[in-house]
């Protein structure tokens, strides 16, 4: 096995890459990660997926084109399209995949981690490259598509074609990733963050994974764009009303509520 799958409750999952000696994208790597995650959309439990690496200096390396008669695939993934369809399990997922970037991620891994919903990245550790396309860049243009949605045409052809490595600051200005953070508080943030977003339904996650991306023209999804209807239906969700009520009477009824932690009082642990 080159995945570790930990459940840390039943709605927040963590998956630790370890595939000795740098955490190489190879066929093996790829089907077991396409499989953890049909797995983990049967579970109605789930909320929130983490995914990290065992190896501090690497995230995931570029894809294996040289081992086992190089990086197929077509034998790697099932699905009608690869690769591309790999990133629309993630991207269409009902629950929310995060990365922790720690070391470098370069190539097909650089691809899958820009592919999760968000990314944060250790300020001191995190290292993030695109390969010219004069390599197995060419081969993958879902990854170059997501590249342009997130940065722009002309930002994206400088990634690719100056090639250099980016640290985390500049790829939180880039808007490759969400948030750098000092390494020494990475997992507590990871932690919070996790357990905030534990405490939502199943459905309101994927109601604004769709509509979010939806408005940013990053969606996979084939379907119309979402209504106002829609965010209309979701206050008819059992859990949505319970959600709202107890911060609704504690917080928006009082005259100095812009003066109340307002995102705290929907923390599931909020006392």
């Amino acid at each position: 096995m080159k995945i570790r799958a930990e459940q840390n409750s039943p709605a927040y999952w963590r998956v630790v890459i370890d595939n000795p000696p740098n955490n190489l994208f190879d066929q093996e790597l790829a089907a077991e990660l396409q499989s953890l995650l049909a797995g983990l959309e049967t579970d109605e439990d789930v909320r929130i997926v983490v995914f990290e690496s065992a190896n501090p200096n690497y995230f995931i390396a570029p894809a294996d084109l040289i081992g086992a008669g190089g990086y197929d695939e077509e034998r790697a993934l099932s699905g009608p399209a690869t690769f591309r369809y790999f990133l629309k399990q993630m991207e269409q997922a009902n629950f929310l995949t995060v990365g922790v970037l720690r070391g470098h991620a370069g190539g097909t891994g650089s691809e899958f981690f820009l592919g999760l919903d968000i990314r944060f990245a250790s300020r001191e550790k995190a290292v993030l490259s695109q390969i010219d396309p004069g390599s197995e860049f060419s081969a993958h243009q879902e990854g170059f598509d997501r590249l342009c949605a997130l940065v722009g045409r002309t930002r994206a052809l400088e990634i690719i074609l100056e090639a250099e490595d980016l640290d985390a600051d500049t790829a939180e200005r880039l808007n490759l990733i969400n948030r750098s953070v000092p390494d020494a508080g990475l997992d507590l943030f990871i932690e919070r963050f996790a357990s905030h977003v534990g405490g939502f339904t199943r459905e309101n996650i994927a109601f604004v994974k769709r509509a979010a991306g939806e408005r940013s023209g990053q969606s996979a999804a084939d379907d119309d764009d979402t209504t106002p209807m829609d965010a209309l239906a979701s206050l008819k969700w059992s859990e949505t009303r319970e959600r709202i009520a107890s911060p609704a009477e504690r917080v928006w009824h009082r005259q100095d509520y812009r003066d109340l932690p307002l995102g705290e009082q929907f923390r599931p642990d909020y006392d």
